[in-house]
C-alpha cells in the first residue's frame, strides 16, 4: 500500500520565493513543531526536509532547532553560518 501511496502522492511545488518557502513552511509547521518537542528523530524528519527546501532558494543557508521553552520551538536560519 505504501508503495501506490509514494506513486500517487502528488509532489509538492518547487520553492522559488521566500514567499514559496514561507508558505510550504506554514503548510507544516505543525509537523516540524511536534518533531522538535518530542525529538522524533529531528534530522530526518524536520532538518533535512528543511535544508532540501532552503537550498531550492538559496545556497549558503544555516539553521539550528530546538525548544526555547517547554511550549516554544525556536528556528534561527543564518546565512553561511553566521
Amino acid at each position: 500500500m505504501s508503495l501506490l501511496k509514494n506513486i500517487f502522492r502528488k509532489k509538492e511545488a518547487t520553492v522559488k520565493t521566500y514567499h514559496d518557502f514561507w508558505n510550504w513552511f506554514e503548510t507544516n509547521e505543525h509537523m516540524f513543531y511536534d518533531v522538535v518537542k518530542n525529538e522524533k528523530n529531528i534530522e530526518k524528519n524536520f532538518l533535512n526536509k528543511l535544508s532540501a527546501r532552503l537550498g531550492e532558494l538559496r545556497d549558503g543557508c544555516y539553521f539550528l532547532t530546538g525548544m526555547y521553552d517547554s511550549d516554544k520551538a525556536e528556528l534561527i536560519i543564518t546565512p553561511d553560518g553566521l
